[in-house]
């Protein structure tokens, strides 16, 4: 399933991986950089991406800043938070 975001940056399936995975490579950035922009482990980062680790609220907090989104994007890129 495919949707845009207001930004008008393509979202690419439900996972948030895969979301997380889509929009750094969008900005052309590699585990490392974003993990230097947001202050998240590049081995956290990864976690998510693989589906192996669910992103906790200040996580995703430094992940959708370092992203240049607004918290109330988090859904939208995460999903809900539980």
């Amino acid at each position: 399933m495919s949707r845009r975001d207001d930004g008008g940056e393509r979202l690419i399936g439900e996972s948030a991986g895969v979301n997380l995975r889509e929009l750094r490579l969008a900005r052309g950035w590699y585990q490392c950089q974003l993990a230097r922009k947001s202050g998240v482990s590049r081995r956290t980062i990864w976690g998510i991406e693989a589906g192996r680790v669910k992103a906790r609220a200040p996580t995703r907090k430094k992940l959708l800043a370092a992203l240049g989104f607004e918290w109330a994007r988090q859904a939208d890129v995460f999903g809900p938070l539980g």
